[in-house]
């Protein structure tokens, strides 16, 4: 027993003591890192995980520590990612519980399909998963599908009947926003999914459409970057965000420490990077957050990424030296597009089966979008509450029926007995002995502590406790729920005849709550059925169905989305931190948001 507990404690001791060369290895800000310094911060992210995981080794890590989150989103991308970096790992273990993972999925969305098949391509295996995933994901989810999809197609050099490379441009590019940036739904374009769209279009960038496109939305970039380098997304400065551009410029070859259309008032995007790294070697998704799983793996994936660029060694989703196709001209003189003439470039990635790179694609997706999120069986959560009528909660107090805790007189009453009970014990027993006195005194003042913080609720109390805590000096938001858009295409007992699941009903807005934290705290309340995927720290929350109606229900573009002020957003419910007043909406859409407000 003292040896497992010497071992345990040498390991944390180990991982500290790693944590701080890495920390204390790192520059301050201001300075342009070295390759040498890059290699130490992503170091740290492997150390890091290693503690958290307690591996010995990085091939533990692999083996071990690992595989039992495969499949769920971050960790493929920290696979890919590692692979890209280092060389000599064996993959095996990992990619066989992939296998296991994904024979008991059904369901799954196009990205996740593609998320899968990028990290089947990364360890060179199951060749057959990945051309199935290229065939039948291709733009069936948006943007995102398209932009994984030319990921996948060029990670190495595969061929698709179903789409071939220009297609997949042509949406990509149709799909821009006015503003020349790209966005999950309608709206103003969202900084990660523009970086993500860089990245995919990158090898192309000789083509003329498609290099206007991407100098576009770089200036767009450039212009939102702030002046500490980092960037903020619907309001809240992240590390994701800022990651994905450094990612976008390492893809074109450009080097974000250099880079003076992205150095602002001295700060480049590392630097802006940098505030977000913690002691351990982890990253925090906000400023002055804890260590969160997508910031540190997608931090880790841009750092390869321009660590790879710095050394000269090819693009991040490219897992072979090999040919790849270049569009070199994709217009008419009309300004219709036609194929491209197609030359090849070799490019490589490095020497062996080395492979360095990480992929972004959770910060949006795992962390910042409605409708692209990591999907884990292994997650998932079901509000199961029983449906009733919904009301809309008025301001005015309510007389409907408070915790009552008249229990606790009764409890304490029934410790002091037992207490003195077991004290005359001691005295018949004669065993009166003033350690034993202490500890019943001890334990009965536990016990009392433990009643006294207690606060044991009837199912009722549970779901009606919110009811009554507006109050004249309150920050409130309000939250509805509806689903027009399929009213008279099903005839169903959930679906009620006006469309309206909840109607717009105020809530005290509390410290820190997100779209997420108040369609649950509705829902409790109402006793509305939720289900969803994540919602916890290493995951974005993703909704997949409210009153028992589900995503695709109405087709492969059907699902649930929001809005906030009645404009749709595409960053995830559990990151929109929410301010007094807002108004939310959850609706459903058949056509990715065009029918509920979107573009």
């Amino acid at each position: 027993m003292k040896n497992k507990l010497f071992t345990a404690y040498s390991k944390k001791l180990i991982s500290i003591v790693l944590s701080l060369i890495v920390f204390l290895g790192i520059p301050a800000q201001g300075k342009t890192l070295t390759v040498d310094e890059m290699e130490n911060l992503i170091n740290g992210i492997v150390t890091w995980k290693m503690a958290q995981t307690n591996s010995d080794t990085v091939q533990d890590l692999i083996d071990n520590g690992l595989v039992s989150h495969a499949g769920t989103g971050t960790t493929e991308w920290f696979i890919i990612a590692l692979r890209q970096y280092k060389t000599g790992y064996r993959y095996t273990a990992y990619t066989a519980a992939l296998d296991e993972y994904i024979k008991g999925i059904k369901n799954q969305k196009a990205t996740d399909l593609q998320r899968i098949a990028i990290a089947y391509s990364a360890t060179g295996s199951n060749t057959d998963y990945i051309h199935s995933t290229i065939s039948s994901s291709i733009g069936k989810l948006g943007v995102m599908s398209y932009i994984y999809g030319l990921l996948l197609l060029d990670s190495d050099a595969y061929t698709s009947t179903a789409f071939n490379r220009n297609d997949i441009i042509i949406n990509i590019l149709s799909l821009r926003q006015s503003d020349g940036g790209w966005a999950l739904t309608g709206g103003a374009s969202d900084n990660d999914i523009t970086a993500m769209a860089i990245q995919a279009l990158a090898p192309y960038y000789e083509d003329s459409d498609v290099k206007n496109a991407v100098d576009k939305a770089l200036a767009l970039l450039s212009k939102r970057q702030l002046d500490s380098g980092d960037y903020s997304s619907w309001g809240t400065r992240n590390a994701e965000s800022t990651a994905q551009v450094i990612a976008a410029l390492s893809a074109l070859g450009r080097d974000c420490r250099t880079d003076s259309q992205f150095i602002k008032k001295g700060k480049t995007l590392i630097d802006g990077l940098m505030n977000y790294r913690l002691p351990d070697g982890s990253f925090s998704h906000t400023l002055g957050g804890a260590s969160n799983n997508t910031a540190s793996v997608q931090a880790m994936v841009s750092l390869v990424s321009a660590w790879r660029q710095s050394k000269g060694l090819g693009s991040f989703y490219q897992f072979t030296v090999q040919s790849v196709p270049r569009v070199i001209h994709t217009t008419t003189g009309s300004g219709g597009r036609t194929e491209p003439e197609v030359t090849t470039g070799t490019q490589s990635t490095g020497t062996g089966n080395q492979s360095t790179s990480v992929t972004q694609t959770t910060v949006t997706e795992s962390a910042k979008s409605t409708s692209v999120s990591y999907v884990s069986n292994a997650t998932t959560k079901t509000e199961s509450l029983q449906n009733t009528s919904h009301t809309a909660k008025s301001s005015a107090p309510s007389q409907t029926a408070k915790p009552l805790y008249r229990y606790k007189g009764w409890a304490y009453g029934g410790i002091c007995l037992l207490a003195l009970l077991l004290i005359t014990l001691l005295f018949i027993k004669k065993k009166n002995h003033i350690k034993n006195i202490l500890l019943i005194a001890a334990l009965t003042a536990v016990a009392l502590l433990s009643v006294f913080f207690s606060k044991i609720q009837s199912v009722d109390e549970y779901y009606l406790v919110h009811i009554d805590d507006i109050q004249p000096d309150s920050k409130t938001v309000s939250i509805s729920i509806r689903c027009d858009t399929v009213l008279g295409k099903q005839t169903a007992d959930y679906i009620p005849a006006d469309g309206s699941i909840l109607k717009k009903t105020e809530y005290v807005l509390r410290d820190s709550d997100t779209v997420f934290d108040l369609l649950i705290r509705a829902a409790k309340h109402n006793k509305i059925p939720v289900e969803y995927d994540g919602g916890n720290l290493t995951a974005t929350a993703y909704i997949k169905g409210i009153q028992n109606l589900y995503e695709y229900d109405f087709g492969p573009t059907s699902g649930w989305l929001y809005k906030v002020n009645g404009e749709l957003e595409g960053v995830g419910c559990s990151d929109y931190v929410l301010s007094d007043g807002d108004v939310i909406e959850w609706v459903y859409s058949l056509n990715l948001g065009k029918d509920v407000g979107g573009k």
